[in-house]
């Protein structure tokens, strides 16, 4: 199993002893801190620490699920590495306008579409359902997370208990995905509507950034280029922390930060106005 892979990368059987290695109904927060530490030595960059981290907490969230573990342990241990780079990379609204113009791949323009406009991450996107959608409302409800292991489809749980969450959408995307599902062909009550690998996201991002002129960045950059265009609209940092399913602020401030200064620059400008036209 491709759990097996991961835990053996940072806690060897051989270190261990056979008889100590335990069964993944059995892993306890103290076992998962001593293959964090032995993760920390092989190498990797914080982004990959973090992520092969989070890939196991998943599986271990499926085995709460299907081989009787007791809870998580990943989450009382914490995670390892750190959620993003040094730098963001985003799009500006302009370079997805020319992007999006130029995708006529429908599921891929509609994909992309809606990570752009609602920020959700791509497992989030996956995991979609026709069922989701709130067409009269408006929204998509964000209730589940889908990877793919071992050749294995996994349906779970998203990231954090702020990541259930619903996202108005816009009315433009909303009759998009509307139209596409009328007319999917014996589609079935449960069904994913994006049934496609992450591969295939990135092949056409490389394709059509090209085609664009537009620099190509990550998937996982159109959530940036979300929360940047927010930002560029002064929506309240609260709301965009929402928005994006962020457990707490303190992690969108992280993230997004640096977007901030030149706002903190207008705000003084407006006291400056104030006070001079007050005569304070």
């Amino acid at each position: 199993m491709r759990w097996l892979q991961y835990w053996n990368q940072g806690f060897p059987i051989p270190q261990l002893g056979q008889a100590a290695f335990p069964s993944i109904n059995q892993i306890l927060p103290a076992h998962i801190r001593k293959w964090q530490n032995g993760m920390l030595s092989c190498g990797l960059s914080p982004v990959s620490l973090y992520r092969v981290n989070q890939r196991f907490s998943v599986l271990l969230n499926y085995a709460v699920k299907y081989y009787k573990l007791p809870s998580n342990p990943c989450r009382i241990a914490g995670s390892i590495g750190s959620a993003r780079s040094a730098s963001v990379s985003f799009w500006t609204y302009d370079e997805f306008k020319k992007f999006i113009a130029a995708v006529d791949k429908k599921p891929a323009h509609i994909g992309f579409s809606l990570l752009y406009w609602t920020g959700m991450r791509v497992g989030e996107l996956f995991a979609l359902t026709a069922s989701d959608f709130d067409f009269e409302s408006g929204t998509v409800s964000i209730s589940k997370s889908f990877q793919r292991l071992n050749k294995t489809d996994i349906i779970s749980t998203p990231k954090t208990e702020k990541s259930n969450r619903v996202i108005q959408v816009p009315e433009a995307v909303m009759k998009e995905v509307q139209e596409n599902i009328s007319l999917l062909y014996d589609y079935q009550s449960g069904d994913r509507l994006f049934p496609y690998s992450l591969l295939y996201l990135h092949k056409n991002m490389t394709l059509y950034s090209a085609i664009a002129g537009v620099k190509r960045i990550r998937i996982h950059d159109l959530r940036h280029s979300h929360a940047s265009l927010l930002i560029e609209k002064d929506i309240p940092i609260l709301l965009i922390s929402k928005r994006l399913g962020h457990s707490n602020i303190r992690i969108t401030l992280d993230v997004y930060g640096h977007l901030y200064p030149t706002r903190e620059g207008e705000m003084i400008g407006k006291l400056n106005n104030l006070i001079a036209q007050d005569g304070v």
